[in-house]
């Protein structure tokens, strides 16, 4: 795993975040990487994040496939999605590692 998911961690329980928030925080983050990345996850592909790449994420999670049918994602799973970007974001900028 990259030092920086560690590094995000730490973060994310300084800041009170619960266990359960942490466990999606960091799951969403790994699926984001990947979507970045591929499988194998760079260390530092965090610096190659522009504001199109998020878009492209997030268009790409309107849709999921269930029961063999393309099904819209709900508003609340999408909410997820952004506010673990939104987050991640805030802890690269007051971390001065990137800013997206």
């Amino acid at each position: 795993m990259p030092e920086i998911f560690k590094s995000y961690y730490l973060y994310l329980r300084g800041s009170k975040k619960t266990y359960s928030t942490i466990n999606v925080y960091i799951n969403g983050l790994i699926r984001f990487a990947k979507f970045v990345c591929g499988e194998k996850i760079d260390n530092d592909f965090y610096k190659t994040i522009k504001p199109e790449t998020i878009e492209s994420f997030l268009i790409g999670l309107e849709t999921t496939i269930k029961n063999g049918q393309v099904a819209r994602m709900g508003t609340d799973a999408q909410c997820t999605y952004w506010s673990y970007l939104n987050t991640f974001g805030d802890f690269l900028y007051k971390r001065n590692k990137n800013r997206i």
